[in-house]
């Protein structure tokens, strides 16, 4: 034994030799445990992935807002073509209805189709027979159509036409 040694235990202090210490414990020094480097590889790749994941991340929201922009302009362009087309629109409507007044009408038959203004009308009276004198035609002998036939032909603008109240009489 030291005199370090001898000091230490008369201060109280528990002291072994190294005897002592590899006869009683077995030191076993793992592998996984290093000087610390693989610790700090460990950190220094975790740090690369944190800042990988933070730089994608960030462009992807940069690829978003450049996109959610360009569609914001491609949408204002829509909206000036509409307001185009509908001022475009109220135009020709004015047109239309500037073509369809009756002095416009006048101005292209006299001008246009050489036609002549009327200066003083002749109004001509017709009298009309009293309905004794009327001809009314007589019921034809036929067949009676089915409501079915006769709506198929109401949708298809067809119609026919048949005296009922002279077949009374």
């Amino acid at each position: 034994m030291s005199i370090w040694q001898d000091q230490q235990r008369q201060a109280g202090f528990d002291v072994y030799d190294e005897s002592d210490v590899l006869m009683d414990h077995e030191f076993v020094i793992p592998e996984t445990i290093s000087t610390g480097r693989r610790s700090r590889m460990n950190g220094a790749v975790m740090f690369t992935i944190a800042a990988l994941g933070i730089t994608m991340v960030g462009l992807l929201y940069l690829i978003q807002t450049s996109q959610v922009a360009g569609l914001g302009y491609e949408v204002s362009r829509l909206e000036l073509a509409r307001l185009e087309k509908s001022l475009e629109n109220q135009a020709l409507t004015y047109e239309l209805s500037r073509f369809q007044a009756l002095p416009s009408i006048e101005q292209v038959a006299l001008e246009d189709m050489g036609m002549e203004s009327v200066v003083d009308p002749i109004y001509l009276t017709v009298q009309s027979p009293p309905s004794d004198e009327l001809i009314v035609p007589e019921p034809q002998a036929g067949t009676r159509r089915s409501l079915g036939e006769r709506l198929w032909d109401a949708l298809r603008g067809e119609a026919e036409a048949s005296n009922t109240a002279g077949a009374g009489q």
